[in-house]
C-alpha cells in the first residue's frame, strides 16, 4: 500500500467513525430512541469476533466518547443475554 492509499484509507475510517460517533452521540443524550439505535447499530458496531469496529483505531486516537460507551453499553447487554 501506497503512502497515498493508507492517507486516503485512513480518510475514509475517519469519517465512517464521525458518522458512527454522531449516532451514538444522539443515543447517549437522549435525543433518539436508545432501543432502536441500539438494534440498528449493534451489528455495525460489533463484528462477528465480539471485537468493536476499529476498536484499535478508536483506542489510538482517543476520541470518540460516546461510540466508546454505546459499545460498553452493547457489550453489557449481550453479556446479559
Amino acid at each position: 500500500m501506497s503512502l497515498a492509499q493508507a492517507i486516503d484509507l485512513r480518510a475514509i475510517v475517519v469519517r465512517y467513525l464521525n458518522l458512527l460517533e454522531s449516532m451514538a452521540s444522539a443515543w447517549r443524550h437522549n435525543i433518539a430512541d436508545k432501543e432502536i439505535l441500539e438494534e440498528e447499530f449493534y451489528d455495525i458496531v460489533f463484528l462477528r469476533n465480539g471485537k468493536v469496529t476499529f476498536e484499535g483505531f478508536i483506542i489510538a486516537s482517543g476520541a470518540y466518547p460516546s461510540l466508546r460507551e454505546f459499545a460498553k453499553a452493547l457489550k453489557i447487554k449481550a453479556d446479559v443475554r
